[in-house]
């Protein structure tokens, strides 16, 4: 997969994270996304003083719109090394996906590509994606959050799992979690009650 150069930015249009390109016509199917800006942080209740930016490598092709968020930016690096490895993009996108639900055991959610995961549709899958971003939101500053993240990546990205003390980690910040569950469910049910949603 060789980029064709062509790059285009656009803006987040309002505080749930939509963003458009308008009618513009791309070159190729496949489009590598960055998402750079603020995030809500869901442990704290707040939003983050300082900017993330998270990836994705999608199939625009394959649907009318796409989400950028945490399980997209954790494959987005294994899809690449798989398809610099002779897969299609096709190939390597269905292997990453299965490998990284299968590491958080997240199988049942397999069938639905990660990028239509969306924190605000109120799904099941919707419930998958918050569980992991505060699992790796757990205990940490923004800074740690970032560089945990990016490590986080880097071991999926060349194995297509993490390590044993990943893992472990894991498994501890589980523990961790499960003692301010109620806390997140009211931190989020306020912040969609901020952006004048119902909490589902």
């Amino acid at each position: 997969m060789n980029p064709l150069g062509s790059t285009f930015s656009t803006n987040i249009s309002y505080n749930l994270g939509s963003f458009s390109f308008g009618s513009k016509e791309f070159d190729a199917p496949y489009a590598q996304m960055t998402a750079n800006g603020y995030f809500f942080n869901e442990i704290t209740g707040e939003l983050s003083k300082g900017t993330l930016s998270l990836r994705a490598i999608v199939n625009l092709s394959d649907a009318a719109s796409v989400n950028v968020n945490i399980l997209t930016h954790l494959k987005y690096q294994r899809i690449l090394n798989l398809i610099k490895s002779g897969k299609s993009f096709e190939v390597a996108n269905k292997q990453a996906q299965e490998e990284l639900l299968t590491a958080f055991g997240l199988q049942r959610f397999l069938n639905k590509d990660v990028s239509q995961y969306a924190i605000t549709a109120g799904t099941d899958e919707s419930g998958a994606l918050i569980a992991i971003s505060s699992l790796l939101l757990v205990d940490r500053t923004e800074a740690q959050f970032t560089e945990y993240l990016s490590k986080l990546s880097e071991e999926f990205g060349n194995k297509g799992s993490f390590s044993e003390i990943s893992n472990e980690k894991f498994h501890s910040d589980k523990i961790e979690l499960a003692k301010g569950l109620t806390i997140i469910a009211n931190n989020i049910k306020s912040r969609y009650n901020q952006l004048g949603m119902m909490f589902l």
